[in-house]
């Protein structure tokens, strides 16, 4: 008598994310072990990330960009729309994209430079730069300088077209040089609410709980008008903190901490148009959360995102949940990701503020990045699970120390040593990458019976023939059989009907394929794998079908 079939189909897989928190067999059929080099698309479909382009190509004068070694960038937009993008290495500043110009530093008050760990802000058709232990430096479009800001000359008025060479900026009624040492030599800084706003994150003792900001319009002035500081030392009852960051939201101010955030408003005019610094009221403290990585403060337009010591925190559900302090967006992925912020710590000469993340509205991700691991976490923003969480993916290979999104061609940047590449096409600087993707364990509702393998099937969507590997294991084994599919080198198609508008265009080769192949293997408990290289074209998987015979009952 032959024994009984039975299937089990994933329709979406990995469409709620990875989860190697919970108990893997009592996983929902969504969740997955391992998705690597993965995003979810907006149609909830398990996808390939894209690769990294290199667009920087030589200097300015000729020669090769391969050793400028770029550790970050800024995009500066002036009043008329027109962009420069400025990046920087540890001793040059760069303006360019494809072909890099130097910008050098001038005046009389310009320092060395050894280290690129800055901050760029743009304040009124200026762009500012700030580092702990360096003078900030002001980049003006007109002039086409970049200069110490103590050495910015503004004693009258500068109009549009008179020869000055400097930008059409409100006039100052002194000289700034009078005021040097009122200037804060940040290592954070924020434009927001028409000023400058700038914290010491990496300062003295006496200077870690102090925000400075300055004259409204005017990132030059820090004593004239309503430039002044906020000192929040004494809002600690609990004992004092140290600032990590800051950020803005629903029109307060938010002080991020190292174990706690304060938050002031503005009782008369919410921030709105012109700020009455002179009514900043404490809002709010809430302990128990706080930012451990400067660079990870992201404003997503609706929520700012950061690292907390337990994961990655949203200030929204933050606020809502106050009694919850350890709640968290990344609570599928918790104990994985603390591993890797330690491991960052324990690293030789690396420190935990080289964690950096990226916001992307275009693609609806936040993307948290281990540089010393070549690793990075893509939070799925475009909805919310059951339990708070973001669905969640990893990437793998991805060593960048930097980003920056260009909001006029929408895509994100990072830097590296030849130069600046966007997040487009799907080889990493030419180079193939693996993609891989594991179920979480199943028992298909029965753990009493063995189950015996007889084919995996999977629907794909993206360029046709492709070549993958199927891998079985059985009863939580760490050893894999494999299964190999070898697609043709046929001719790339695409189907009406089955290429979404607007997401895979007519001509580059996407396809929809059925493929079943025959395994073996038994178990009571089984787990499916499915890896395959990118190179050049995107993959999307659509289904994952299982089909086993039953056998005896234990």
């Amino acid at each position: 008598m032959s024994r009984p079939l039975k299937s089990i189909s994933i329709a979406a897989p990995a469409i709620l994310g990875i989860n190697t928190q919970s108990s893997s067999v009592n996983l929902q059929d969504g969740f997955a072990l391992q998705a690597d080099n993965c995003i979810i698309d907006k149609f909830g479909r398990l996808g390939s990330r894209k690769g990294w382009d290199l667009k920087t190509t030589q200097l300015a004068g000729g020669g090769s960009s391969a050793a400028v070694n770029l550790v970050g960038m800024h995009h500066f937009i002036d009043f008329t729309g027109a962009k420069t993008t400025i990046s920087w290495s540890d001793t040059q500043f760069y303006t360019g994209y494809t072909t890099l110009t130097a910008l050098d530093v001038t005046g009389a008050s310009a320092q060395s430079l050894s280290t690129g760990n800055w901050m760029a802000a743009t304040l009124n058709d200026l762009a500012y730069f700030f580092q702990e232990g360096y003078l900030p430096l002001v980049y003006d479009p007109v002039a086409g300088t970049l200069k110490p800001m103590q050495d910015l000359d503004f004693t009258g008025a500068i109009v549009s077209g008179d020869g000055a060479g400097e930008s059409d900026i409100p006039t100052q009624s002194a000289n700034i040089t009078t005021n040097i040492a009122a200037i804060p030599q940040g290592g954070f800084v924020m434009s927001s609410f028409g000023r400058l706003w700038v914290a010491k994150i990496g300062g003295s003792a006496g200077n870690k709980t102090k925000v400075y900001f300055s004259d409204v319009n005017d990132g030059r002035d820090w004593t004239q008008g309503t430039a002044g500081v906020l000192d929040i030392a004494s809002v600690f009852p609990k004992g004092t903190d140290q600032i990590t960051g800051l950020a803005t939201q629903n029109g307060a101010l938010v002080i991020l901490c190292r174990n706690s955030i304060v938050i002031y408003d503005d009782q008369v005019n919410n921030f709105n148009d012109t700020i009455t610094v002179t009514n900043l009221t404490l809002a709010d403290i809430i302990y128990g959360v706080g930012c451990i990585a400067a660079k990870t403060i992201v404003n997503t337009g609706e929520d700012v995102l950061f690292l907390d010591s337990t994961g990655v925190r949203s200030l929204g559900r933050t606020i809502q949940e106050k009694s919850r302090p350890m709640r968290d967006v990344s609570m599928n992925v918790r104990d994985d990701l603390l591993d890797d912020v330690l491991e960052t710590k324990n690293t030789t000469n690396v420190t935990i503020d080289e964690i950096t993340a990226i916001y992307s509205p275009i693609d609806g991700f936040y993307l948290l990045s281990f540089p010393s691991r070549k690793k990075a976490y893509c939070f799925d923003t475009k909805g919310i699970l059951e339990d708070g969480s973001f669905r969640v993916t990893t990437w793998s290979d991805v060593p960048h120390i930097s980003y920056a999104f260009d909001p006029l061609s929408d895509v994100i940047n990072i830097v590296g040593a030849a130069g600046i590449a966007e997040y487009d096409g799907y080889t990493d600087y030419g180079l193939s990458y693996p993609m891989t993707y594991y179920t979480n364990h199943f028992d298909m509702g029965d753990a009493s019976v063995t189950k015996i393998l007889k084919k995996v099937g999977v629907v794909l969507l993206g360029s046709n023939a492709q070549s993958f590997n199927i891998k079985v294991s059985a009863d939580y084994q760490s050893r894999f059989e494999t299964y190999p599919h070898l697609g043709s080198a046929s001719a790339f198609i695409s189907q009406y009907g089955i290429s979404e508008y607007n997401i895979a265009e007519y001509s580059s080769g996407i396809a929809l394929e059925n493929i079943a192949l025959p395994v073996g293997g038994s178990g009571t408990v089984l787990q499916v794998g499915f890896e395959t290289i990118i190179s050049g074209q995107i993959l999307s998987l659509q289904k994952l079908n299982i089909l086993t015979k039953i056998g005896r009952m234990l």
